[in-house]
């Protein structure tokens, strides 16, 4: 039986709403609070960490869609989950498509170049963390049971 839930909110929502957030963040560049990552970040650097980012980010998401849709398993939060999908990049973490969305936003924060702006991909890693994976992971356990949680024992939820 799935789990009902009154608040539902799917995670590109809060992600488009956070990055949104950043992009208006420029607000803060000529004020007294503004501290860039250019301040103490060459930067070659900066747009090295940008570019590896966006691509691990994108594959991330992309991997982590395809091998669920491959499994039939229903991608939206709150479906109801059909197999569980083990195989692919979820050998190596339980949450694929919210790490790559993290990193998408940690460049949004780094092409911003305001530090005040690393609170966005935090908010929503720690939104994740406490709201979304706990919800996915109690539905999973329901339905899968002792085999999820071994599943759990083997893969980290994060990195």
């Amino acid at each position: 039986m799935p789990i009902k839930r009154k608040w539902q909110l799917p995670p590109i929502a809060v992600m488009v709403g956070i990055v949104l957030i950043i992009l208006l963040s420029n607000v803060f560049r000529n004020t007294a609070i503004h501290i860039a990552y250019s301040d103490f970040l060459p930067s070659w650097l900066l747009m090295t960490v940008k570019v590896l980012l966006i691509i691990d980010g994108i594959l991330l998401i992309l991997l982590g869609v395809r091998v669920l849709r491959k499994a039939n398993t229903p991608v939206p939060t709150f479906n109801e989950p059909v197999n569980l999908v083990t195989k692919g990049v979820y050998k190596y973490t339980r949450n694929p498509i919210y790490l790559g969305m993290a990193e998408l936003l940690l460049v949004c924060s780094l092409y911003s170049d305001s530090i005040i702006t690393i609170l966005i991909p935090l908010l929503f890693i720690l939104l994740a963390h406490l709201y979304y994976v706990p919800f996915e992971e109690k539905q999973l356990f329901q339905r899968f049971d002792i085999i999820y949680k071994n599943y759990q024992s083997q893969v980290r939820r994060w990195l």
